[in-house]
């Protein structure tokens, strides 16, 4: 189970996060479900300015903005995957 936070760990980017799981809480994951249920979280950037218009659909972009929001963080997630399935956590 170590080994499991340690991957976590390694990609979790919030310094001191005081919502990481523990170890008691992924090994009654693992065992209950036979899986864990990660997310990323993305901030995309916004332009408050446009509420007040009559275009306030462009208060968030509806693509995916040149400097990235998911792609960008794809090389980790294939990663952490990869990490995972050799300690045996995910199944392929």
């Amino acid at each position: 189970m170590d080994a499991v936070l340690k991957i976590l760990r390694e990609l979790d980017r919030l310094e001191g996060n005081p919502n990481f799981p523990s170890s008691e809480f992924v090994t009654r994951a693992l065992e209950q479900y036979g899986y864990l249920t990660l997310f990323v979280f993305v901030c995309p950037n916004f332009r408050p300015k446009y509420l007040a218009t009559d275009q306030p659909e462009l208060f968030v972009a509806t693509e995916e903005p040149k400097t990235g929001l998911l792609w960008p963080r794809l090389p980790k997630l294939k990663t952490l995957v990869s990490d995972l399935w050799q300690l045996g956590v995910l199944q392929r």
